[in-house]
């Protein structure tokens, strides 16, 4: 099984060590191949150039798997980037290509841009109780993704993006991360788009708990 693993930090924090050994966990758990793509990070690059690195990395993982077998993973900005994909996979497909979508998705704290009151509401009343991910970051981020550029909306507000034809999706989410507030809308999107998704919620648990990975010492 061929899994394409994007790591988080907000676009601003590189890969370390436990990223890795989290890599080389899950190949030995479910036997599978994992491709882990440094992607430019938000200090010399925007967020679309982010975009396009991971679309020309999922391009070379076809040359080698079907399709439908590849699993999309990633936790926090991670996880927005292989949902990011999905939208530029549409938007590439409009445009009279012909790129196959994945099999299966696994975004783990997946965050974005706030856009609606909602949202923001929402956010500002987990920031209560998130021990690691404040509210204030969220509109910060817009400015990181930016880079000083013209990026389209959809990809940095990632819960409005772009969802028809998306893989089966299943989020996982702590009900103590101000994340947390984007699941409506990825619910949402997700409907409208007409593709199937599932959100799983760690009742009191923080950001990224799921992909949580201690190494032995």
């Amino acid at each position: 099984m061929p899994c394409f693993f994007v790591f988080g930090g907000g676009m601003i924090i590189g890969s370390d060590k436990a990223d890795v050994g989290l890599s080389r966990k899950i190949a030995k758990t479910v036997d599978a191949d994992i491709w882990f793509p440094y992607y430019p990070l938000c200090h010399e690059h925007d967020m679309l150039e982010n975009v396009l690195m991971i679309f020309d990395c999922y391009k070379k993982m076809l040359g080698y798997y079907k399709p439908e077998n590849i699993v999309l993973l990633g936790f926090s900005s991670g996880g927005a980037l292989i949902l990011d994909l999905i939208t530029y996979i549409n938007e590439l497909n409009d445009s009279g290509k012909n790129i196959p979508m994945p099999g299966f998705a696994v975004p783990v704290s997946p965050g974005g841009v706030p856009v609606t009151e909602k949202e923001k509401r929402a956010i500002e009343a987990l920031d209560k109780e998130d021990i690691m991910i404040p509210a204030e970051y969220m509109y910060l981020a817009r400015e990181i993704m930016c880079h000083g550029r013209d990026i389209p909306e959809k990809y940095l507000a990632t819960a409005h993006g772009d969802f028809r034809n998306a893989p089966e999706t299943h989020f996982y989410y702590g009900s103590a991360e101000t994340l947390y507030a984007f699941a409506p809308s990825y619910a949402e999107s997700y409907r409208k788009a007409g593709a199937k998704c599932v959100i799983h919620v760690g009742k009191g648990m923080h950001h990224c708990y799921a992909l949580q990975y201690y190494p032995r010492m």
